[in-house]
């Protein structure tokens, strides 16, 4: 089967989503609830030998710029590919079954960075069944689902591929980030350079985190920036555990 995508759809590789680092991986896979250490695999792949020196190799599946050590080195395309990929790792959708999968979107439909697009949605969701019931992988083919004669994705993927929001061009614009609880995050590459930003309120993750570090109390921190205590707590939360991460 053939699939056809218009050139407004593709990427422009120097568009600020593809070539501007926002984030270390450590960050990024925080951010997004995954541990990093399994992020750095989907940034950097992996080669792993067997008892008989035969090696697996995992290409990578992530969007990663060159960046000196302790530089960022994750775009905010890569930070969507991210997020479509936990969405699939909560599916219980092996990695090693989602590269081949990848691959054949970008040889079928023609469509780079295919994870970051709306397309998902539609044509991609069509080729990962066509693949997963051809190649009998049947995780993937349980990523979609028939629904009204269409094939749509399975609820529990579908439901995290809402914190996306997609901009004319058919590419993510904006991520409600999932790793907090009460508190909306989002990043937004035409916001504050594309750091976290407190949706509500509209203010920089960072800001908070300061103040919080130079040792504000939770209460005056909400008070200060119209926020629930519980609102405060959360951003804490989250952002503690990057330095642990590191």
């Amino acid at each position: 089967m053939e699939y056809h995508l218009s050139k407004v759809e593709q990427l422009e590789q120097n568009d600020p989503r593809l070539v501007q680092p926002l984030f270390l991986a450590r960050e990024a896979a925080i951010y997004l609830h995954v541990p990093p250490s399994t992020f750095q695999t989907w940034v950097h792949g992996y080669e792993r030998h067997n008892g008989h020196n035969r090696a697996t190799v995992g290409g990578p599946l992530i969007t990663a710029l060159d960046a000196p050590p302790g530089a960022p080195n994750i775009p905010f395309i890569g930070l969507v590919e991210g997020l479509a990929l936990s969405a699939f790792r909560r599916a219980g959708v092996p990695m090693q079954r989602i590269r081949p999968a990848l691959e054949r979107l970008e040889t079928e439909m023609g469509l780079r960075h295919a994870l970051a697009s709306d397309r998902l949605y539609t044509d991609a969701a069509e080729v990962l069944f066509d693949y997963g019931r051809e190649a009998s992988e049947e995780k993937i083919a349980q990523l979609v689902v028939v629904r009204n004669q269409q094939r749509v994705f399975a609820p529990i993927v579908e439901q995290y591929l809402r914190h996306i929001t997609y901009g004319p061009d058919h590419w993510a614009t904006r991520v409600r980030l999932p790793g907090y609880e009460n508190t909306p995050v989002i990043v937004d590459p035409r916001r504050s350079f594309g750091r976290p930003v407190i949706q509500r309120v509209r203010v920089p993750v960072e800001e908070l985190v300061d103040r919080w570090w130079a040792g504000d109390s939770i209460r005056v921190l909400a008070d200060d920036f119209g926020l629930k205590e519980a609102e405060v707590e959360d951003v804490i939360r989250v952002a503690t555990r990057i330095p642990a991460a590191a």
